[in-house]
């Protein structure tokens, strides 16, 4: 039995993106973003009560692991989920809320 199902690198790369839901300000903010599929720096740091420095550093890495994109506008930038909402997420919500 010595077929690897998978290799090594994704393993890494599986272990970084889990990581990403370790943190409870990240998942405060990608649940904000899944209430609203939309939302400024500013409004998520009220959403969430924190600083916008705070929030802007998570959402780099909410961004880096491609569950979070930036959307730039003439009047404003947004911080946008990246795709719809997956069941895995909105059962995720619900227990977390029991």
């Amino acid at each position: 039995m010595d077929e690897k199902v998978i290799s090594e690198e994704e393993i890494v790369d599986m272990a970084d993106f889990f990581k990403v839901f370790g943190d409870p300000t990240r998942l405060r903010i990608l649940f904000v973003l899944w209430e609203n599929e939309e939302c400024s720096v500013g409004a998520i740091s009220e959403k969430v009560k924190m600083s916008q420095s705070a929030v802007s550093q998570q959402l780099k890495i909410l961004r880096s692991s491609r569950l979070v994109r930036f959307q730039r506008d003439f009047y404003a930038s947004r911080q946008k989920r990246h795709g719809e909402p997956q069941t895995s997420a909105i059962s995720l919500k619900s227990i977390i809320k029991t």
